[in-house]
């Protein structure tokens, strides 16, 4: 917990989101936002080259001049295994006509059930700008379920939750089987003598959060209650 508290007093990425204010510096956040760099240097979409229209369409979809002086969060949980891009647009963009791997607008990825506070939204309304635990960017609105504080506090300090210790763990959803990664966390609601019961976030149609609760057999080794030692 010291060298965690430590990490977030020196690094302007990592927050404590228990503790992330209800309301943002609008002018800080455009700062944020406007950093378009990555639109400085020659890209390509398709095999083809980005022209400076498509570029300034980015830059619109930001939605810079909709961020009031004062912004109030909201709050968000990641119901899929969630990209977070540096612009707000699911296109890949590359260095090279004839790549195909390294889109320079990927940043990371949230697994599901990550806690996210939402501080702005793109003009066409499909991303949100987010600021995860250690991570800001544009993510998809259709991979978060949007919830009120006090549901959003159970995702991110959970009393009891399982910690997938696999590589990943696939885990049926509804009709879909949603990827956790090394690390993840699924809050547990109840223990029995045989398995664990969990509570998986969904997105409904919409668009806010609901939380399905599924049984994990407490055989399985791709998980572990609480951190390893």
């Amino acid at each position: 917990q010291s060298f965690n508290s430590k990490i977030r007093s020196v690094s302007r990425t990592v927050y404590d989101l228990s503790t992330y204010p209800g309301t943002v510096s609008g002018d800080a956040l455009k700062t944020r936002i406007m950093n378009y760099a990555v639109l400085e240097d020659d890209l390509y979409l398709n095999g083809n080259k980005v022209s400076d229209n498509y570029k300034n369409i980015l830059r619109t979809q930001t939605n810079i001049k909709a961020i009031p002086a004062t912004v109030n969060v909201r709050y968000a949980v990641t119901t899929t295994r969630a990209p977070i891009r540096n612009l707000p647009t699911g296109q890949g963009l590359f260095y090279y006509a004839a790549d195909k791997e390294f889109d320079v607008l990927q940043e990371t990825c949230l697994d599901p059930g990550e806690p996210v506070v939402i501080l702005h939204q793109s003009a066409n309304t499909y991303f949100y700008y987010v600021q995860s635990h250690n991570y800001s960017g544009w993510i998809s609105r259709f991979n978060v379920g949007v919830t009120d504080k006090k549901t959003w506090q159970q995702f991110v300090k959970p009393k009891d939750f399982l910690v997938v210790t696999d590589a990943k763990y696939a885990l049926k959803v509804g009709k879909n089987e949603v990827l956790y990664q090394q690390g993840a966390r699924l809050p547990v609601v109840a223990e029995q003598p045989t398995f664990y019961t969990v509570e998986a976030p969904v997105r409904q149609p919409n668009g806010n959060l609901a939380k399905q609760r599924l049984n994990v057999p407490k055989i399985s080794k791709a998980v572990h209650k609480g951190y390893l030692p």
